[in-house]
């Protein structure tokens, strides 16, 4: 069992709603929980003996956010700064650029520095953060292999 724990805000629900909709086009099989208007918890399962726990986390906001609960988590920054490990690089009509600025380690792999060009308006709907969060959750969930890229 893994998690994966989303720090930003939440204040009218749409990153949760967007989620929810990533999990019935994916068929994943999340367990999305909302702790409250910041904070959602992600249990997935994995074909991994490794329990793995993940905190992804506005870095814009919550810059100065207290890890301390949440030790032995690896931390994954987003947001729209140069210090975010997952941002945007570019928006246009109905194509968004994922950009990946430093090495994320998953359990069995490492994604390397890159962009993941997706068109389509799924990720735009409402704020752009709450696609980076969507993105970034399915990305270390694994479920990206089934989204086309472009």
């Amino acid at each position: 069992m893994n998690k994966i724990v989303l720090i930003g805000s939440d204040d009218h629900h749409d990153l949760l709603a967007l989620l929810g909709k990533l999990q019935d086009n994916l068929r994943t099989k999340w367990e999305i929980n909302k702790l409250d208007s910041n904070v959602i918890e992600i249990t997935y399962f994995e074909d991994s003996s490794i329990n793995l726990k993940y905190l992804i986390i506005n870095i814009d906001l919550h810059a100065k956010f207290d890890l301390s609960a949440f030790e032995g988590y690896k931390v994954i920054t987003v947001g729209f700064n140069k210090k975010a490990s997952v941002t945007v690089s570019s928006v246009e009509d109905e194509e968004i650029v994922f950009c990946i600025q430093r090495e994320i380690d998953l359990s069995s792999q490492k994604v390397e520095p890159q962009e993941f060009v997706i068109k389509g308006n799924f990720f735009l709907r409402g704020d752009i953060l709450n696609g980076i969060f969507a993105f970034t959750t399915m990305l270390i969930s694994k479920e990206y292999s089934k989204f086309e890229f472009a």
